[in-house]
């Protein structure tokens, strides 16, 4: 009994006396509960200026990432295989349906599986609308339909490769996750409620008012008469009245005051639903001139994008499995789909290179161009400065001049012990390692029978001895290393 206990769920729902409605979840969310609405609600507040541009902004700090695939400790050919598969799919588009989930809690998608003519890939992936879902009572995913509307479970060996559900934070109390778009659905109402008043106050006070004087004794006809010409007088600023009729101007000089709260109400709903969706109001609230206020709003914003990140690559990395485990059975490791932001790539090739220089490698102008995107012209190269000597702390220059010398020293002695391996040595196991690819290539009778044979042979070739000689040079060299060291 203890053994069950461990791995049996005590604390259930249909235990705890829960209430269910055809065997479905209610939807914990507590606008659309309130209401008795559906989430569609929610997808009409995407319309709103403010909203629109927010969830726009937040998408693209992933849509603008770039993206590879990290074979790990997978097997070539299934990482090659994994990048030819998603160089067929349409990513920006379906990872912007994957940045849904953490608008409207989670995103159905679809997998629509199809064959390349050796392999099952996914030929689509489509996304879904979250109102054709619900969970039932052990939080299984399941799909209305017209004969079925408690819905179908797609939890069941049958669905097992068809359905992706990214969820944001989702829990087992509420496995619909939480939606951003339910923060702001109230700022939205109240905006445009202000908005519409404040439309209206315009109108009533933002000109004078204009009132006409009848003559007593008027009939209804001279009355009516006088109104249709005050009219025609705001409308097109020319009109004309009986003799006898007045008009008098009334200047309401006292509500501005009151405008303003009008404008204070809709900027502050506005800086409410960029709070909600970026996790900052942006240039609302940011100081011009002021540095820290900005880094502190791009460092939430970093923080939100982050976690939109591995919710994305989590999903890609679910695609990935499927496909591995449909054509090439379960896997020990997995090429996963990493998304990267460009200035990550240039920071990590600029210290590449910084590390390259000091070594002695020295790059030609157009290499910045090309790779850094300088402009042409306007910075010169510098290939002759000499390295610079290792400071010492707390020594002078004659010790560093010393250094110097002893460094020049053991990479002479290790020059030297490179220049000793033997060249027919190398060049026999190098001929060893390569000769069933030069065999293969020879007995080939096409360039794509090469390129899958390739993939087949690269993992199963003998670098045995290659590696034994290039051991024992690495392993002299570190000895001369340490042992210099010690010396000084």
């Amino acid at each position: 009994m203890a053994k069950k206990a461990l791995t049996t769920r005590i604390a259930l729902r249909s235990e705890a006396e829960y209430q269910f409605v055809s065997g479905q979840l209610p939807d914990p969310d507590p606008v659309l509960r309130k209401m008795g609405k559906d989430i569609t609600t929610y997808r009409e507040l995407l319309s709103d200026p403010r909203v629109g541009s927010n969830v726009e902004n937040r998408q693209s700090g992933v849509l603008s990432m770039l993206w590879e695939v990290d074979r790990g400790k997978s097997k070539s050919r299934i990482a090659q295989f994994v990048t030819d598969m998603l160089g067929n799919l349409d990513i920006p588009t379906i990872t912007s349906e994957i940045l849904e989930a953490p608008l409207f809690g989670m995103k159905p998608l679809e997998v629509l599986w199809t064959s390349d003519g050796s392999r099952t890939v996914p030929g689509a992936i489509d996304g879904l609308p979250q109102e054709w879902f619900v969970f039932d009572h052990e939080n299984h995913l399941r799909f209305k339909t017209k004969d079925n509307p408690t819905g179908i479970d797609l939890t069941t060996p049958e669905y097992q490769y068809k359905f992706l559900l990214p969820r944001y934070r989702s829990t087992y109390a509420n496995p619909y996750g939480v939606r951003i778009l339910s923060r702001v659905f109230w700022y939205v109402v109240f905006k445009r409620g202000g908005m519409r008043f404040w439309v209206t106050f315009t109108e009533k006070y933002g000109m004078p008012w204009l009132f006409g004087k009848y003559r007593a004794g008027a009939t209804d006809a001279e009355k009516l008469a006088l109104q249709e010409g005050l009219e025609a007088l705001i409308q097109d600023g020319v009109g004309i009245l009986p003799e006898g009729d007045g008009v008098d101007k009334l200047d309401v000089t006292t509500s501005g005051a009151s405008a303003q709260l009008y404008e204070k109400l809709l900027r502050y709903c506005d800086e409410e639903t960029s709070i909600a969706i970026l996790g900052h109001t942006g240039s609302s609230q940011s100081t011009p001139g002021r540095l820290g206020s900005e880094d502190a709003a791009l460092e939430v914003r970093a923080d939100i994008i982050d976690s939109d990140r591995r919710l994305v690559e989590q999903t890609w990395d679910q695609v990935i499995r499927w496909a591995v485990d449909i054509n090439f059975g379960a896997q020990k490791q997995y090429p996963r789909m990493e998304f990267f932001a460009e200035e990550d790539v240039d920071q990590e090739m600029s210290e590449r290179d910084k590390n390259l220089h000091d070594i002695g490698v020295r790059f030609k102008e157009e290499y910045f161009v090309e790779t850094y995107n300088l402009p042409e012209g306007q910075f010169t190269v510098d290939n002759t400065a000499p390295r610079p000597a290792p400071a010492v702390p707390g020594q002078g220059a004659e010790f560093a001049a010393a250094g110097q010398a002893q460094g020049d020293a053991a990479q002479t002695a290790v020059d030297t012990l490179i220049d000793g391996l033997p060249p027919e040595l190398l060049q026999q196991q190098m001929e060893e390692l390569l000769k069933p690819i030069i065999d293969m290539i020879k007995r080939a009778d096409s360039l794509e029978e090469i390129q899958t044979k390739l993939a087949e042979l690269f993992p199963k070739l003998d670098a045995t001895g290659l590696e034994k000689t290039l051991e024992k040079a690495f392993l002299l060299a570190e000895t001369w290393g340490r042992a210099t060291a010690t010396e000084g």
